[in-house]
């Protein structure tokens, strides 16, 4: 048979990448089985991100990924396997037949989110695969519940690992081996090993891991990554580097026991292990596994028998009581540990690539004589949103009681396509309740940022930033309450200008007061004018100008829009920790790039909620102020637009005196003169009343 393997992964795979490079499970999965169909004598092709590397080495050919339809309709491939690559079914290729093999755990669409690209993925499973392909039964499930695949549409077959043979190796008492990303119960292991350290004298850690492994080197994962490896200072903990699948082997050999308190990772969207290829690579070479009860890996791991594994909650006292005693059970009885090091060896056989291989040929058999298509006629996911015009991106910590209000408010919205990106910057509150008994009325995506560690929200907003599908974001404060035309106020300036960006009016709540709290702003803003204080820009009279200004030093980001293509790949300056003045930079920086600034007001005034000052604000807003002038070489504070006083005589134009009482057209007044009023040889005559 022809297979042909398509993988679009944007990291780059050199030649023979198993033996040269750290790989992802996927990855490993993917390499395997061509290797083994290649070796039983099927043509075997792999399209990925080979540039430069393409070639034919161990006898499968690598091709580019972009290569695969002008390939394909030379060469149709009898079987097509899109490895975890379901928008690849987008496009015409030529095949007998096309098989979706998923990897992924879908994590970022669940409870509804990103609901239009879950129509389009679920349309794309059923409509257009011939059959997908699960890596195990909890997968399928899982999978099926979010895209609404029927069942018969879904095949399972487990991943497959090689076993290597490597001479006299033996393994080293006390020693435990970490080989998972970084981010998937790490910081548990390290917390809990300082205790088992203090019984056994010689314990040693050692972790193979790093987000690179899957070709994620930008700056959130090079930071999240950082922080976790922090914790791995420490004694008898060795941090390695990431190593090819046959060194990592030899590594297993020589462990005595793989630690693994799997745990879900929000931040980077992982739900649960789909299969766990680790586990299993850990268990063929003899290396029991104590992890979590969670995800697949009741499925790769025999329980009380080749491992353990503990009832998750993986962050409270009993499951790390737990996870040490399981441990200390192991290490400390041989003839357990020996019997558990035998069951591992025999349970993970049925994953050896060979019998994995089996499987898949059995499947390709069934699949190109399969009299009945199971694919579906109509698409079986209908969304209710579309994809959002619009993206409101809003840092939350501890703001649950507010953030009901907000929220409340932009269901009432007379412009619709829009989506709320929240980034949850360590909440400890019920905001995530919140959020959710919102998802039946909002287009909501959320996005954990980790324990909160102060006042980010330059960080908060990029990683929102990282998330936006609209062509316009508005970055909106999970405090601000605004009134139901205030999207449509903000488009409606961003299409008659370009190259600006955009504040609205925000009314300020003195004091806290329960009454009414939520009420629309058209409402409450008139009825408890007493409890409010312009917003602070008023007295400059910038909002009612309604075209740009270069003051970017006027700047706010509580309630601020910007098109997606000046700003995606600028972002806020993150060295701004605390409060202040990270949108004063955002202001300056733009200015310095001849964008102009529009202040609205009318149809979009809203109010912010009274809420609880950190008394380290006035000292964090002198930090970032320092920070500021020192990057921009400014001498003293800014200065806003002046207002001149003008005292004296006053020409009257196109009136009639003695209508109003008066004998002619020069009087006496008071006057205040902005800079930027346009002035034709007569002072403007404002807040004069006949």
């Amino acid at each position: 048979m022809k297979i042909y393997f398509i993988n679009s992964v944007t990291r780059k795979i050199t030649y023979n990448p198993i033996k040269k490079e750290a790989l992802g499970g996927t990855q490993i999965a993917m390499f395997n089985l061509a290797e083994e169909l290649s070796n039983r004598g099927h043509e075997v092709k792999i399209f990925c991100n080979c540039l430069g590397s393409e070639g034919i080495y161990d006898g499968i050919e690598y091709l580019i990924t972009n290569k695969i339809i002008s390939y394909s309709k030379e060469k149709p491939a009898d079987i097509l396997i899109c490895v975890a690559s379901e928008s690849i079914l987008r496009t015409k290729i030529n095949a007998k037949k096309i098989v979706l093999w998923i990897h992924n755990d879908y994590s970022p669409y669940l409870n509804n989110e990103i609901p239009d690209m879950a129509e389009k993925i679920s349309a794309y499973m059923c409509l257009k695969a011939d059959k997908i392909v699960a890596v195990s039964n909890w997968q399928k499930d899982f999978v099926s519940k979010i895209f609404h695949i029927p069942n018969n549409h879904i095949k399972v077959i487990g991943n497959g690992v090689k076993k290597y043979h490597h001479d006299n190796i033996q393994k080293i008492k006390n020693r435990l081996i970490y080989i998972s990303a970084p981010d998937r119960g790490l910081d548990i292991l390290l917390t809990i090993f300082p205790e088992l350290k203090k019984e056994f004298e010689d314990l040693e850690l050692h972790i193979y891991s790093g987000f690179s492994t899957w070709g994620k080197n930008d700056l959130f994962h090079i930071e999240l990554e950082k922080e976790i490896f922090q914790k791995a200072i420490q004694d008898s903990v060795f941090l390695h580097k990431p190593i090819p699948n046959e060194e990592l082997s030899e590594k297993l050999k020589e462990s005595y026991l793989m630690v693994y308190p799997n745990h879900s990772s929000d931040h980077t969207y992982f739900f649960g292990e789909t299969f766990g290829l680790s586990v299993v690579e850990a268990q063929i070479n003899g290396v029991p596994v104590i992890s979590t009860k969670r995800g697949a890996l009741s499925e790769t791991i025999d329980n009380n028998h080749s491992g353990f594994l503990i009832e998750e909650n993986n962050f409270s006292d009993n499951y790390r009581s737990e996870l040490i005693e399981k441990n200390k059970l192991l290490l400390k009885n041989q003839e357990k540990y020996d019997v558990f090091s035998k069951n591992a060896i025999d349970f993970s056989s049925q994953f050896e690539i060979k019998n994995i291989a089996n499987k898949w040929e059995t499947f390709f058999e069934e699949l190109i004589n399969e009299k009945e298509s199971t694919k579906s006629n109509s698409p079986t996911l209908i969304s209710k949103y579309p994809e959002p015009e619009v993206s409101i991106v809003m840092p939350v910590y501890n703001r649950a009681k507010n953030l009901i209000h907000v929220l409340s408010a932009l269901t009432k919205q007379t412009f619709k396509n829009f989506e709320v990106v929240i980034v949850d910057d360590g909440s400890t509150d019920n905001t995530k309740e919140v959020i959710n008994s919102f998802r039946d009325k909002l287009n909501i995506r959320y996005s954990y940022a980790g324990e909160n560690k102060g006042f980010r929200a330059a960080r908060a907003r990029n990683i929102g930033l990282s998330k936006v599908r609209g062509w316009l974001i508005i970055f909106l404060d999970s405090d601000i309450v605004t009134p139901s035309s205030y999207i449509d106020e903000h488009i409606k300036i961003h299409k008659k200008y370009d190259r600006i960006l955009v504040d609205s009016f925000v009314y300020r709540m003195k004091e806290y007061k329960e009454e009414e709290l939520g009420l629309i702003p058209e409402e409450y803003i008139p009825k408890y004018k007493d409890i409010l204080n312009d917003d602070i820009k008023y007295e400059f009279n910038i909002f009612d100008r309604g075209y740009p200004i270069e003051e970017g030093y006027f700047l706010d980001s509580n309630s601020l829009s910007i098109k997606k293509e000046h700003i995606i790949e600028e972002g806020f300056d993150e060295s701004f920790i605390g409060w202040g003045h990270e949108d004063t930079e955002l202001g300056y920086r733009f200015a310095s790039k001849n964008f102009g600034f529009v202040f609205i007001k009318e149809n979009c005034e809203s109010y912010h909620i009274f809420h609880y000052v950190s008394p380290e604000k006035d000292n964090e807003t002198k930090v970032n102020w320092k920070r500021l002038t020192k990057k921009y070489d400014l001498n003293s504070w800014y200065n806003p637009l002046p207002k001149i006083v003008v005292d004296g005589m006053v020409n009257i134009i196109n009136i009639e005196p003695e209508k109003y009482g008066l004998f002619c057209n020069i009087v006496n007044s008071r006057l205040e003169i902005k800079v930027g009023d346009k002035i034709d040889g007569h002072f403007p005559l404002i807040n004069f009343k006949f």
